[in-house]
């Protein structure tokens, strides 16, 4: 009965949403569970109510078939325990994390960092769909599926040695950027050409060989412990 006690504007962000998420790949009664759990959440959690992305969270649990209570429980884990504050109404803990990310990349990528800087590419607007919503309205569900069996066991730190994986593989090299220009100016692609260049070279990346992006980001793992990322966490908030 909880779902009962959403407000109304975010019940009404809510309907807007649902028709978007995904609608090939549930029925209608999956529909009014995601609805359900939605509204619930919004009710339980009011300081975060709802953000566009939880649709694709909660989505991706009731696809794989979880009862109701799992399903809540998953969306409960994922935007309190893994990506806390991510999901506020002014993305606050995004914010955070998006520094903890660019402070990562600068010692685990210096040459990456440095190509970031050189393109203007913000990691704030780069690393947007993978912290909140996991990927899971980007890429295929088989893929996402398989990216979750690795986030979820190992938690925040597996979120962010994701991505570090996919700036190591995919992010563009200057070589490939300058062969992007024109020859009158090699070097003249766009922030925003160069943030799309690496998201169709990751998509296809993950979907070619999901297999070597986990190993990667296994690699990663193993030098970004709980810990640090805590401690840098508070070390920025």
């Amino acid at each position: 009965s909880l779902h009962h006690n959403a407000p109304d504007d975010v019940s009404h962000q809510i309907e807007l949403d649902l028709p978007r998420t995904h609608p090939e790949l549930m029925a209608e009664e999956q529909r009014s569970l995601l609805r359900r759990v939605l509204n619930a959440y919004a009710a339980r959690n009011a300081v975060i109510g709802y953000c566009q992305g939880m649709n694709f969270l909660a989505m991706v649990f009731v696809i794989l078939g979880f009862p109701e209570t799992t399903v809540f429980a998953g969306l409960c884990y994922i935007v309190e325990d893994l990506l806390p504050g991510c999901h506020g109404r002014s993305l606050e803990g995004y914010v955070r994390d998006a520094s903890v990310l660019d402070v990562l990349v600068h010692h685990l990528l210096p040459e990456v960092h440095q190509q970031l800087d050189a393109t203007d590419v913000s990691l704030n607007m780069l690393a947007l769909d993978h912290f909140l919503s996991l990927m899971a309205g980007k890429w295929s569900f088989a893929t996402v599926v398989r990216l979750w069996d690795f986030v979820l066991p190992e938690g925040s730190p597996a979120i962010f040695a994701s991505f570090v994986a996919l700036l190591e593989l995919y992010f563009p090299k200057p070589a490939e950027i300058a062969a992007g220009g024109s020859e009158a100016a090699p070097a003249c692609e766009s922030p925003a050409d160069v943030m799309d260049s690496f998201r169709r070279a990751c998509l296809r990346g993950v979907t070619e060989d999901i297999d070597m992006v986990l190993l990667h980001a296994r690699k990663w793992l193993d030098v970004i412990p709980q810990s640090l990322v805590d401690s840098l966490r508070a070390e920025i908030s």
